[in-house]
């Protein structure tokens, strides 16, 4: 149904906005927090989409600061890549990402809240 919101199973299409959420938001606190520790995907819960002149993805993420320093290189890095610390700092994040296959960059972080648990 074009214009309305939908709840849809996590596909390709969404691990990717989650990984673009996940990527950004680490960018967003290496800035605010030098020598801090990458935070890796862990879980995306109720994902949604509404069809927007491409796709508007919404959903929650949870996050889990891994053994990994917060670095560009870790983009897209999976939880074997970057194992979540024992004692490692949880957020949940709610975000919304639109995807558009005919821009570069495709995917754009519209909105986040986070908060830690």
């Amino acid at each position: 149904m074009p214009g309305g919101i939908q709840e849809v199973r996590v596909t390709e299409n969404i691990r990717n906005a989650a990984h673009f959420a996940t990527d950004t938001i680490n960018a967003e606190n290496k800035q605010k927090q030098r020598g801090s520790k990458w935070h890796t995907l862990i879980s995306i819960n109720n994902p949604r989409q509404q069809v927007v002149n491409g796709f508007l993805y919404r959903m929650e993420i949870t996050l889990k600061e891994s053994e990994c320093r917060n670095q560009e290189s870790h983009n897209g890095a999976t939880i074997t890549e970057c194992p979540p610390r024992d004692n490692g700092a949880t957020k949940k994040c709610n975000v919304k990402v639109w995807h558009q296959h005919q821009r570069i960059p495709e995917y754009t972080l519209e909105r986040e809240e986070c908060f830690d648990i």
